[in-house]
This record gives C-alpha cells, structure tokens and sequence, in this order.
C-alpha cells in the first residue's frame, strides 16, 4: 500500500476545502513534521479536522516508522477529541520498542543528560527524597538484582585494582574513579572539604551505621560493617603482608 500517496491526497483535499482555524473542531497540522525538517510557515500547515489529525499522524508514522512519529501518533490519539483503540495502540508500541533496542546516545545527548542531571532544583531533591523515604526493597527484588549483577559479563580490566568487572561497575566505580587510582583520594579529601553536612545528617548516618552488622577483618582484628570490610579490610587490609 502506498501510504504517501494516501497521505498527500489527504492533505491536498483538505487544502482545497481552504479551510480557516476558526472553528473548535479543527487543528492545525504540520505537513512536514518539524522532526524531519518542516517549519512552522503558512505553506506548511494544514487546517484538519480531528479525525484527519490522527489519520494524518497514523500515515506518517507509517510512511517514517521513527521514534518522533509513533511517539506523536500516541499523543494525538490519547487526547479527549480523540481515543486510539487498544489494538493500534499496542501496535504502536511494540514498533517504538524495537526500534529502540540496541540504540546508543549520541555524546551531545550524553552531556546534555550530564547536565540536567548536575543542576536539578532543591525542590526535586527534596520531592525524590520524600518519595523514597521509608521504602524498604523486598527479598524478593534483592534476589533478583543479585542475579542479574552475577550473570553480567565481566571482561573490563581496571589496571589500578587489578580486577575484571562488568561493564557498568567499571563505568561506574573504576579507571580514574577507582579507589586506588593515584589521584582518587586527593580529589576525596578536596571534595570532603567543600561538602558540608548539617547536625541532623550527621546524626541520621551514625544512628544507619550503628544498625548495620559487623564483620572482623582475618588480618588486623578490626570490626567494622560490611562496606569498609570488603573495601579496606580482609583481602585488601594493609596489614595482609605482615600477617603473611
């Protein structure tokens, strides 16, 4: 079938209608979606009635089948003018998804993503913390995610501790973030300087920390929780040689 002849038969009757924005029961439509290079001027819009909008988007996305135009035809048909029904919607759907499996950001994507991230309001930290207090994860979950941390693939080599990892630990807490990266803990220290905690925060980590369970290390007898065990003691307590 072709759905671009279909669609500028659309577009050209309604053009001969010349139709004006006056009336409730239309909407304007971009002929050249702005997505795939069209302007906002007279020769690139059409005036459509509700049910040619959705036709219009539906013949587009299928004319295009990219991300912006299924995504478009979801939001036009999920309005109060006009409901998509459920089989077109799960078609929909399931095309957005595969076109989006396997898809990688692009840097500027990457960085623009970074800073959004780094300059989000206090008010949006303070709404995240407040959704999160108290949320305590199941056995069930912690099972699953433990799973599939074991299950991942580990073939990146972190040169500073020496290890394989898998690709998001090693993006994550290795190379130049690795605890023993020569300039890690000249950073730490730096950064520990400029971060001031208030009384309450002080006194919310001693109480979390007095809770946790605690662990022996085998070389230097130290009994602390179960982070500073698998970071600074037993395997990678300083003390090891001596012991040995």
């Amino acid at each position: 079938m072709n759905y671009l002849k279909i669609y500028y038969n659309l577009i050209q009757k309604a053009k001969e209608k010349s139709r004006t924005k006056d009336s409730s029961a239309l909407e304007f439509h971009h002929i050249i979606p702005k997505s795939l290079g069209g302007s906002n001027e007279g020769d690139n819009l059409v005036a459509l009635t509700f049910r040619e909008h959705y036709m219009a988007h539906l013949l587009l996305a299928r004319i295009t089948n990219t991300k912006q135009m299924l995504d478009a035809l979801n939001i036009i048909g999920n309005t109060k003018k006009c409901k998509i029904n459920s089989y077109l919607y799960e078609v929909n759907r399931i095309k957005r998804i595969n076109l989006m499996i396997g898809r990688k950001h692009s840097l500027e994507t990457i960085t623009k993503m970074k800073i959004k991230a780094n300059n989000r309001s206090d008010e949006y930290k303070l709404k995240q913390s407040i959704a999160h207090k108290g949320k305590v994860t199941s056995d069930k979950t912690k099972q699953k995610l433990s799973d599939i941390n074991k299950n991942r693939t580990k073939d990146c080599y972190c040169k500073y501790c020496k290890k394989y990892f898998d690709k998001q630990s090693y993006g994550r807490y290795h190379d130049k973030k690795c605890l023993k990266h020569p300039e890690f803990r000249s950073d730490l220290r730096s950064f520990k300087k400029k971060k001031k905690l208030t009384e309450e925060q002080k006194q919310n980590i001693s109480n979390a920390t007095k809770k946790q369970t605690k662990f022996k290390c085998k070389y230097c007898d130290m009994i602390t929780t179960k982070g500073n065990i698998n970071r600074w003691h037993n395997e990678n307590c300083k003390y090891k040689k001596e012991k040995q």
